[in-house]
């Protein structure tokens, strides 16, 4: 599945480290929970940011995906190789994730 959300503002995180709460993109709510996603798959992450006549595009890799309490109370997050900036006024951040989704019966 694939599910295109607005980014927040992220830190960058590096293999094989360990997720913080500065370091990784909250799922909203209503996305269905992650079942599999890949860490080694080269890009599974679009960022789309919109400034003033441009459009810029750029692929991220997922670090690391799940759930912990110590992460925004326990919700779904995924962490990705490259910072995020998604409030600035002139840079709207678009994020499209792509990932196997819990309950999702098959794969093409």
């Amino acid at each position: 599945m694939q599910l295109i959300m607005k980014a927040t503002t992220s830190g960058a995180n590096a293999a094989g480290a360990v997720i913080t709460t500065a370091a990784v993109q909250v799922l909203p709510a209503w996305a269905p929970p992650i079942h599999y996603i890949s860490t080694t798959a080269p890009f599974l992450a679009i960022l789309t940011k919109g400034t003033t006549g441009n459009v810029e595009t750029t692929f991220l890799k997922v670090r690391a995906y799940g759930r912990k309490s110590a992460l925004h109370s326990g919700a779904e997050c995924v962490s990705l190789n490259s910072a995020v900036n998604g409030g600035a006024a002139t840079k709207k951040s678009i994020l499209t994730l792509t990932y196997r989704a819990l309950g999702e019966l098959s794969r093409p």
